[in-house]
């Protein structure tokens, strides 16, 4: 019987995506331990996620695709600089997920979104980041199904969207829920939690 675990496997091809695999060769790696269609959501939701929106206007050099989040838009794209943001943020973090504990298949996500940051000192804040899983970044970021408790420090479920609970749990998301972020205990992270926390909720 094929592995129906979501996020096992999304992990898995993020791995795999990180290594320069390309879609065919990662199908066929995983093909005998995941379902076929699974496999295909998966690598067709993570390749979304990190590609640029427009590969006419971003060139593919190595600072550029570093510094793309799909949730900008194509001037902020263009406009960024932030190889040193991340430096700094994978730092405090010791490069590694402070939830799953991997040092692969991880991004730099802002706390407070980047398009919300109001100049240069908040956009390029350390403070104002966490190194995360792709899919725990994605499942916050774009799908909204959890959010960062400004009073304990970890990711909840979002029951402000449809069948949250039920997508975390059967995709294998339990883990990320609870789990308390220690970088975070620092004012000015703090704020940067509870100005998002105000933001997707309209406070």
């Amino acid at each position: 019987m094929t592995n129906l675990n979501y996020a096992e496997c999304e992990t898995k091809i993020s791995q795999l995506l990180s290594e320069g695999k390309r879609s065919w060769e990662i199908l066929n790696d995983l093909k005998n331990d995941y379902d076929f269609f699974l496999i295909q959501v998966c690598c067709n939701n993570l390749i979304n996620h990190l590609k640029p929106k427009s590969f006419e206007t971003v060139t593919n050099s190595e600072e550029e695709l570093n510094i793309i989040n799909p949730d900008d838009t194509l001037s902020q794209q263009i406009n960024r600089n932030d190889t040193h943001y991340r430096k700094l943020v994978m730092e405090n973090y010791n490069n590694c997920c402070p939830i799953s504990n991997k040092n692969i298949a991880c991004d730099v996500a802002h706390i407070k979104e980047f398009k919300d940051c109001q100049d240069n000192n908040q956009k390029y804040d350390p403070n104002n980041g966490i190194y995360l899983l792709t899919s725990i970044h994605r499942i916050w970021d774009t799908e909204k199904l959890i959010y960062l408790c400004p009073d304990d420090l970890c990711f909840k479920i979002n029951t402000v969207t449809p069948n949250a609970e039920e997508k975390i749990i059967n995709n294998g998301y339990s883990y990320i829920i609870g789990v308390r972020i220690n970088q975070l205990d620092n004012p000015k992270s703090k704020h940067y939690i509870q100005s998002r926390y105000d933001i997707d909720f309209k406070k």
